[in-house]
Parts: structure tokens; C-alpha cells; sequence
């Protein structure tokens, strides 16, 4: 793909850092376009396209990953919760139900079937 005034290789250097992410030229405006899939990234003034772009890019890209990890640990904490909370009502009736077998039956439970 040409990209008019990409002396440093700009447009292909922004797939290393993100596949999706892709680079116009928009001649009215006079400024180039950086979008990942349909959603609007970064506006880069023509004759300003060179390393900044892709720092820029890289401290966005770091961002994001940050707050995917968040995401993930919050998943996982709330995950565990439930968990913990399953166990916990679990037991509780595992709990009832003993008591209530040796309510009804009238023998302790850690008395049946032993000797």
C-alpha cells in the first residue's frame, strides 16, 4: 500500500504492533488516518507521520493490554467468588441435612452402618 510521505515505512511498521490496525491518507483533510478495524485510533498531521506515531501506538497499545489484564483478573476474582460461594452453601446443606437425618431417623449419622 502507498502512503504518500511514509519515508520510514510507517503504514507496514503498524501491523507489528497491532494486524488490525491500518493507515489512510485523507487528501481533503490533509492528515492520515490510523483505525483499527472501523474504530477511529489516531490522527496524524501530514508530514508528522515518523516515530512518535508508533510510540504513540505502542503506549496505547500497552494501555489496552493493561486493562485486558484487569479485566481478566476481576473475571477470575468474581469466578472464585462464586465458587467459595458454592462450596459454602454446600456445606451449610450437607450440614442441615445431617442434622436432619438424625432428627427424623433418630440414630447419629456417623453411627449408621458401623459396628
Amino acid at each position: 500500500m502507498y502512503l504518500p510521505g511514509d519515508l520510514y515505512n510507517i503504514g507496514e511498521r503498524i501491523k507489528e504492533i497491532d494486524p488490525l490496525l491500518s493507515i489512510t491518507f485523507d487528501n481533503r483533510d490533509m492528515v492520515y488516518r490510523i483505525t483499527r478495524k472501523n474504530h477511529h485510533v489516531m490522527t496524524v498531521k501530514a508530514g508528522e507521520l515518523d516515530a512518535r506515531v508508533i510510540r504513540k501506538l505502542r503506549e496505547n497499545d500497552l494501555h489496552r493490554r493493561r486493562l485486558m489484564d484487569y479485566i481478566y483478573e476481576l473475571e477470575q476474582s468474581e469466578l472464585e467468588w462464586e465458587r467459595r460461594k458454592a462450596r459454602e452453601l454446600s456445606n451449610i446443606i450437607e450440614s442441615v441435612t445431617l442434622d436432619k437425618y438424625d432428627r427424623i431417623v433418630g440414630i447419629p449419622h456417623y453411627h449408621v452402618g458401623g459396628v
